[in-house]
């Protein structure tokens, strides 16, 4: 069976011509899993939803029309021994040009906020085990994947670009990531240092079972996080 989600242009196409958009899927094995919930992510309107008054937010990231899909199965049979009967798959395709970079990291932080509440949702989410898969567009020293493996990435950060973030940044810096009273004192921005976007720890790549396959370069620019059990991320 399969979780599927066409990019968000699909819905301004004429019904005959929606067939051919392309998009995210997660498919699984019906004898080892079940659909337990899906979620698809339309990163441009999450973009109009988090403008926060700022033009960058609607002339660079809303034009885009990249999408992401997280699914909680059932496992139907556990293994013996073991605690968990469910498993998230994550996956999604982010925007490809190295010029938008700045792009790239808004669309990666809106998935991963996303996941959070997502995943927050779930009865017993904290030790539920997650397996990410996409097509990132992004190089292993990118921070697209500095935010994955971190969990945090400096408001600061060159690939933003000196863009006009700092309003969506700040909101996701709070309510968006756990923190209902806004960004705490460890993470606001002093004279000194950068204010840091933060996590608050439920969603990190150190939970996720992560294979880095591909090299990527000029020729293969995608980074995939390929699972490895019974189910499979295509985008």
């Amino acid at each position: 069976e399969a979780s599927f989600c066409p990019k968000s242009r699909s819905k301004t196409l004429p019904e005959e011509e929606r067939k051919h958009v392309d998009g995210c899927a997660i498919f699984f094995n019906k004898t080892k899993f079940g659909l337990h919930k899906e979620k698809y992510i339309d990163y441009s309107q999450l973009a109009i939803a988090n403008a926060e008054g700022a033009d960058d937010m609607i002339n660079r990231v809303q034009t885009k029309d990249n999408i992401g899909i997280v699914c909680c199965l059932d496992i139907k049979e556990p293994s013996h021994g073991t605690r968990h009967n469910k498993l998230v798959i994550l996956n999604t395709h982010i925007n490809w040009d190295p010029e938008y970079s700045d792009v790239k990291l808004i669309q990666n932080i809106m998935f991963m906020n996303e996941v959070e509440t997502f995943v927050k949702d779930i009865k017993g989410s904290f030790s539920i085990p997650m397996v990410v898969a996409g097509d990132f567009n992004s190089t292993p020293d990118s921070a697209v994947i500095e935010f994955l493996i971190k969990s945090q990435i400096s408001t600061e950060h060159h690939e933003f670009h000196g863009l006009k973030y700092h309003g969506f940044l700040k909101k996701a810096n709070g309510e968006c990531l756990g923190n209902k009273n806004g960004p705490s004192t460890s993470n606001t921005a002093s004279s000194s240092s950068p204010a840091t976007l933060k996590t608050d720890g439920q969603v990190t790549v150190h939970q996720l079972h992560v294979r880095f396959q591909g090299d990527p370069g000029p020729h293969l620019p995608l980074q995939r996080f390929a699972p490895h059990c019974g189910c499979t991320g295509w985008n």
